[in-house]
């Protein structure tokens, strides 16, 4: 079994991604590297489960409608800590296509797109040289933590 180091973190922890049962060169394409889709940072929100799904080249944030089963990409950015406040979808971007360091800062997306939208979030708050690693809310107001303190 063979692993591919394609991050490590501000906090020094590293992402490692499966790549298949043979070594590949960088590039070289292969059915055999993957093993599936996963979804992660689960959470339900008016009759919504929000997500991000971690493909290997795609990773996206979207919902599900529970009632009628639609799907809809919110972003083309990855994201973790999903935290909604009104109308708008919070999330610590950790896509390295779209931010410059893991966790530079928290985006904002609308959670009423009406078609798939594989655009970034707009960047609501910097996580400065760090990044930013936390986040929640409570009612109207967003708390997260900067890598080096509580905001």
């Amino acid at each position: 079994m063979y692993w591919r180091i394609i991050r490590i973190n501000g906090d020094g922890t590293i992402r490692m991604i499966y790549d298949g049962t043979k070594m590949h060169l960088n590039g070289e394409s292969s059915e055999e590297r993957q093993v599936g889709i996963s979804a992660f940072n689960l959470i339900v929100d008016d009759n919504r489960l929000y997500f991000t799904i971690n493909e290997i080249f795609d990773d996206y944030i979207a919902y599900c409608d529970l009632e009628n089963g639609t799907v809809r990409k919110l972003t083309g950015d990855a994201g973790t800590n999903l935290t909604i406040v009104g109308n708008d979808l919070y999330y610590i971007n950790v896509d390295l296509l779209t931010s410059s360091i893991i966790g530079d800062g928290i985006y904002k997306i609308n959670v009423n797109p009406l078609t798939d939208n594989n655009l970034p979030g707009t960047k609501v708050i910097d996580g400065g040289d760090m990044g930013v690693c936390s986040l929640a809310a409570s009612s109207e107001s967003l708390f997260y933590y900067e890598v080096n303190g509580y905001k």
